[in-house]
């Protein structure tokens, strides 16, 4: 091994010599972006040598001290492969490593499951692979919640739509923001309050830091959502909120 690259230690640290490698800083942080822009272009090349990049435990765990240089030593070991795949979307590598038995339940540390994260990002191809491999679709973890209070706060409406075809809870409640109808009124998102109130979702639930739905949708302005609430019954004397 090169004297200026020392292992990777206890702590999870890397350590090398920044004048012999001048771009390592920058590779390790966009190789990842670097995949996905290149797409499908050359083939099953890349997928297949980022999974053996991933399958290399201590490889993964120097890479990932890097993206991770003021975190604890303890919470990056929680963060898997999967949930970084998951994050930008890798569907090839996704699959690869749901073949590996790896298991599609994992909770990315403070950041939330792996299918909600896949949610925000609307990455609805890696979603079917998740749920393909028995994805809890009601999974909780991090300030975000499920994956469809990621999807309602994003607006994806096709994610949305899977979800709940796939038996998501529409009137759950998890994270920092509220039920899944708060999260779409907040940001105006009218054809997803729409399905979730076809949907059975309670149109007075109360949760999160900003009280209930009509509320969200009053405080952000969403004139259009407003009036589909208020037809929906929600109460306009509603209190709520932090």
């Amino acid at each position: 091994m090169d004297a200026d690259w020392a292992p990777c230690g206890a702590s999870g640290n890397i350590s090398f010599d920044p004048a012999k490698f001048p771009l390592a800083r920058y590779a390790s942080a966009k190789v990842l972006e670097h995949v996905c822009l290149a797409g499908s272009d050359l083939g099953n090349a890349l997928p297949n040598l980022l999974h053996t990049f991933f399958a290399s435990e201590i490889v993964f765990r120097r890479w990932q001290s890097s993206q991770l240089r003021h975190s604890s030593p303890d919470w990056e070991a929680t963060i898997c492969p999967l949930y970084y795949t998951c994050v930008h979307g890798l569907k090839q590598t996704t699959k690869l490593l749901l073949q590996d038995s790896v298991s599609a339940n994992d909770i990315g540390a403070g950041r939330g499951a792996c299918i909600a994260v896949s949610a925000s990002g609307h990455h609805l191809e890696v979603i079917k692979l998740l749920l393909e491999s028995s994805a809890n679709v009601n999974a909780e973890g991090g300030q975000y919640g499920t994956a469809l209070q990621c999807a309602a706060s994003s607006g994806h409406l096709e994610v949305i739509k899977l979800l709940l075809e796939s038996g998501a809870n529409v009137n759950v409640e998890a994270g920092k923001y509220g039920s899944t109808l708060q999260r779409a009124a907040s940001n105006g998102h009218l054809e997803v309050v729409k399905l979730l109130l076809k949907s059975s979702a309670n149109v007075n639930a109360e949760g999160g830091q900003y009280g209930n739905a009509l509320q969200c949708a009053a405080s952000g302005g969403h004139l259009e959502v407003v009036k589909l609430l208020l037809e929906g019954g929600a109460n306009v004397n509603a209190e709520g909120g932090r």
